[in-house]
């Protein structure tokens, strides 16, 4: 079963561009190792949690990605929770669902000792 993605965590990076960690928001009543979880984006109503941007020489990518995936069966917050694995999207407008695309990032680091599917 894969880790779940808390807010410190961090994507897997794609063509130059580093790693970055998601940082905001997370859950604040559902905690994992201490930390918030990172939650999808489900709708305008429901948006997910942000990783921070990332840089590659001159370029700067998307600051408003979130998880496009997570599990079926585990919720906290009303939120599916988010895997190590889970493929990202971006949005722009940021707050418009009229213009989410696939990223080629995932969600690559999680907690050591809680797993859900």
């Amino acid at each position: 079963m894969p880790a779940v993605v808390r807010i410190g965590d961090k994507c897997s990076g794609h063509g130059g561009f580093a790693p970055a960690a998601f940082s905001n928001g997370g859950t604040t009543t559902v905690t994992v190792n201490g930390r918030g979880c990172v939650r999808p984006r489900i709708s305008d109503a429901k948006a997910g949690d942000s990783r921070d941007a990332h840089t590659y020489e001159t370029e700067t990518h998307h600051a408003h990605v979130e998880a496009s995936e997570a599990s079926s069966t585990v919720f906290a917050e009303g939120y599916p929770l988010v895997r190590v694995g889970d493929h990202l999207s971006w949005r722009n407008p940021p707050d418009s669902d009229s213009g989410t695309h696939a990223c080629s990032s995932f969600a690559a680091q999680g907690s050591g000792n809680v797993f859900c599917g």
